[in-house]
C-alpha cells in the first residue's frame, strides 16, 4: 500500500543533557569558556533588542554547556568558569523577572547566592521576584530579609532603596489587612 498523506509532529523537550549519559571527560577547557562567553555576549545583544526570551534561552545554552564534564585545568579556568556561570545566572534571573518568571529568577538568584553569599545583584533581583510574585505567602518577609541585606551591603543604591520601601509597605497593608480579618472574626465569635 501507500504511506499515509498526514503529517506527523513531534514535540520534545530535553528534561537533562547528562542523565543518563556516559560521562567523558572533555580536554578542551578554553574552548568550551569561549563558546560560552561567546553564547552570553549574543544573548546580552538580544536582551538589548528587547528579545528577552530569546535572551534567557541563549543565557541557558551557556549554562549548560559549561556543566558538561570538563578537565577544568589550570585552576584560573575554573575561576574563570565560576564567575561566568555567577553572571549566567544573575543574567538569567534578570530576564525572568522582565518576562514575570517569578520561580525562576528565585531560583538563580538562590544559585547565584550560593556561589557569592555578599552578592548585591541577586539579593536585590531575588527579593524583587519575592516582592511581585503573587499569591506568596511567605514573600514580603523574605523579600525585606533580601533586600535589607542588599541595602546594607549596597546603601547608596537607590533603588533598592525604593523596592525596600514597597517591600515594607506592603508588609504594612498586609499587616492591617490581617488585623482587620482577625478583629471581624473575634466580633463575630463574641456575638
Amino acid at each position: 500500500g501507500q504511506p499515509p498523506v498526514s503529517l506527523t509532529r513531534w514535540r520534545v523537550r530535553l528534561d537533562s543533557a547528562t542523565e543518563g549519559v556516559i560521562p567523558v571527560l572533555l580536554k578542551w577547557p578554553q574552548d568550551r569558556l569561549a563558546w560560552a562567553t561567546t553564547q552570553k555576549e549574543f544573548a546580552q545583544t538580544l536582551l538589548q533588542a528587547g528579545q528577552v526570551a530569546r535572551a534567557c534561552r541563549r543565557y541557558k545554552k551557556s549554562m549548560l554547556d559549561l556543566e558538561i564534564p570538563t578537565d577544568w585545568t589550570p585552576e584560573e579556568l575554573l575561576i574563570q568558569r565560576n564567575r561566568l556561570r555567577l553572571a549566567l545566572h544573575l543574567n538569567i534571573c534578570h530576564c525572568a523577572l522582565k518576562i514575570e518568571h517569578f520561580d525562576e529568577a528565585i531560583w538563580h538568584a538562590s544559585r547565584a547566592l550560593l556561589m557569592d553569599k555578599s552578592n548585591v545583584k541577586a539579593l536585590f533581583r531575588r527579593g524583587s521576584a519575592q516582592l511581585l510574585k503573587p499569591n506568596n505567602p511567605n514573600g514580603l518577609e523574605e523579600a525585606i530579609a533580601d533586600l535589607s541585606r542588599a541595602s546594607q551591603l549596597d546603601p547608596s543604591n537607590k533603588e533598592i532603596g525604593r523596592m525596600l520601601i514597597k517591600a515594607r509597605m506592603a508588609q504594612k497593608d498586609h499587616d492591617k489587612q490581617q488585623a482587620a480579618l482577625c478583629s471581624r472574626m473575634l466580633a463575630a465569635a463574641a456575638k
